[in-house]
């Protein structure tokens, strides 16, 4: 509390000296920090009024409200990315405020956002030889950032963001808390015409849903692994779309004899289960609604490169 005090008796001489002006009112919220007797007789002896807004109506802030909107947002993307449970709330909060206050040069999501490497040449490689869509049920205004981040540019160039994931009811194996939502290709392919089971291949990190041979489902990326290649030139990622991108023949023909990543959950699988609960469910459950439409990023560029082939990216690949 007193430390408030000092700090505004400094800050007051400071900007007073610089501007040659007087600080006429100062408005604060009622914290007792702001409203004592110390604050009450300095403002009195300078002739400062002082505005108080109306108790809890925080809206009344409108700076100190915009700078918690873009905390929380922040906060929730740093979870979202790195996979922290609700339990870690304060921890990720604090050290989103200290990146904000001590990484001037830099904006929170170059610090948070892994990027793997060779991603930036990947994803030249992605846009060049394919349309690109990402499907994610991340809210948008956390997706978005997350995007720009690592896209940059290339950004403009998806061929839309679609979000009309399935809501299974159910939570992941891999956390009790979050919610495990499907891409179900049939949709996609129900609203949208041009794609079919023929043209589209789903990357995920689940093989459940959909018809065989529609996607493939890589092993996470272990941020520790600081040799990882799977991207670059030589890559399995990279070699397994590049032979797609120059094949005849259609998606699932060309998956089904080229293997890559995790194998479809069947009946074998540790988790049967499960899963088998899940896919029961999937088929009376309700959709999640988009936080807005759809929409077509950047569509225009997409017909300059004759492309035939259509990519999905879910964001839980990582």
């Amino acid at each position: 509390m007193f430390e408030v005090f000092v700090k505004f008796k400094a800050w007051c001489a400071k900007v007073e000296n610089q501007t040659g002006r007087k600080i006429k009112v100062l408005r604060t919220n009622n914290g007792t920090e702001f409203k004592n007797s110390k604050f009450g007789q300095f403002c009195n002896e300078h002739n400062i009024q002082r505005h108080y807004t109306v108790k809890k109506t925080p809206q009344q802030n409108g700076v100190a409200e915009r700078m918690n909107h873009t905390i929380i947002d922040r906060v929730r993307c740093l979870r979202l990315n790195v996979d922290l449970s609700k339990k870690n709330w304060t921890e990720v909060m604090s050290t989103v405020i200290y990146l904000m206050t001590k990484s001037l040069n830099s904006t929170l999501y170059e610090k948070l956002v892994f990027k793997r490497p060779f991603y930036a040449n990947f994803l030249c490689f992605c846009f060049k030889s394919f349309d690109v869509v990402v499907w994610s049920s991340v809210a948008r205004w956390n997706l978005m950032g997350i995007i720009e981040c690592v896209m940059g540019g290339l950004a403009d160039r998806l061929l839309f963001i679609w979000s009309n994931c399935t809501d299974t009811g159910f939570k992941t194996l891999e956390r009790g808390e979050k919610p495990l939502f499907l891409n179900e290709l049939r949709k996609l392919w129900d609203e949208r015409r041009s794609f079919s089971e023929k043209n589209t291949l789903l990357v995920d990190y689940k093989p459940l849903l959909n018809p065989p041979n529609t996607g493939i489902f890589p092993s996470p990326y272990d941020v520790s692994q600081t040799e990882d290649a799977e991207l670059g030139p030589d890559g399995e990622m990279r070699t397994f779309l590049e032979g797609l991108a120059a094949a005849e023949t259609e998606v699932p023909s060309y998956v089904a004899s080229h293997r890559l990543g995790q194998e479809p959950i069947t009946a074998v699988h540790p988790d049967w289960k499960f899963y088998s609960r899940v896919l029961r469910s999937a088929g009376a459950s309700s959709t999640r609604p988009s936080a807005e439409p759809p929409t077509r990023q950047g569509f225009h560029n997409v017909g300059d490169y004759n492309l035939n082939k259509i990519i999905h990216y879910s964001t839980n690949y990582t």
